[in-house]
Formats: C-alpha cells, sequence, structure tokens
C-alpha cells in the first residue's frame, strides 16, 4: 500500500518554494531568484521560460512594428503635400502651355495682319 515516506511535492509555476519553505508568488519572482542566488528554481519548467521569452519578443516585435507604422504615417503625409504641391504646379503649367500654343497660333495670324498694314500705308504714302 502507500508508504508514508516521504512524498515529493511538485511545484506548480506560479508557486515558489524557497528554503525557509515559503511560497513566493510570480510577482516576486525576482527577490525569490536573488534570495537563491540568482539560479534558477526547479519550480519553472522550460516550457515556461520559454513562453515567457516568447511573449516579451512578441512585445518587442509589436513595439517595433507600431514605431514603423508612425514613421511611415508621417513619410505618407509628407509624400501627400509634395504630391498636391506638384499638382498645382502641373495645373499652373498647363494653363501656361494653353495660352502660349494660342499665341502661336496667333502670331502668324499677327504677322500677315501687320504685312498688310504695312503694305496698305506703304502704297498710301507713295501715292
Amino acid at each position: 500500500m502507500v508508504s508514508n515516506a516521504k512524498r515529493m511535492k511538485y511545484v506548480s509555476e506560479n508557486d515558489y518554494s524557497s528554503s525557509d519553505g515559503e511560497n513566493v508568488d510570480d510577482g516576486d519572482f525576482s527577490q525569490h531568484n536573488r534570495r537563491m542566488g540568482g539560479r534558477r528554481t526547479k519550480g519553472l519548467s522550460r516550457n515556461a521560460i520559454m513562453a515567457r521569452e516568447n511573449r516579451l519578443k512578441k512585445k518587442i516585435y509589436i513595439t517595433n512594428l507600431e514605431k514603423e507604422v508612425g514613421h511611415l504615417k508621417t513619410e505618407n503625409a509628407n509624400y501627400s503635400k509634395v504630391i498636391e504641391s506638384q499638382s498645382l504646379l502641373i495645373a499652373d503649367l498647363k494653363k501656361e502651355i494653353k495660352y502660349l500654343k494660342s499665341v502661336i497660333a496667333n502670331s502668324a495670324d499677327i504677322g500677315n495682319l501687320i504685312k498688310n498694314i504695312h503694305h496698305s500705308t506703304a502704297k498710301a504714302s507713295y501715292s
């Protein structure tokens, strides 16, 4: 049957016992770890340690992503301002092109008109 021999006490992840026999919760792990001389207790399983490290890595990764998103948002806003100013410049240049095309188209007519005025005034002065 069951003997009254010493039974091993299994320590759960959140229940650490020190050499004094007192229970230490997860928030006091760093104090407990210092009392134990900096060594890890047997209460922390390898999976618990890996899970904690993975949570920390995930938190750092998400923080870096949030910083990058903020940077890209400001960069996007700057590019939007540049595009808006360039669009206004393009609209002004198109108006100027249209005006200059009309001047060029009218310049031939104006040249012919000036020639006719010159010829008509020259004939009038000779008569």
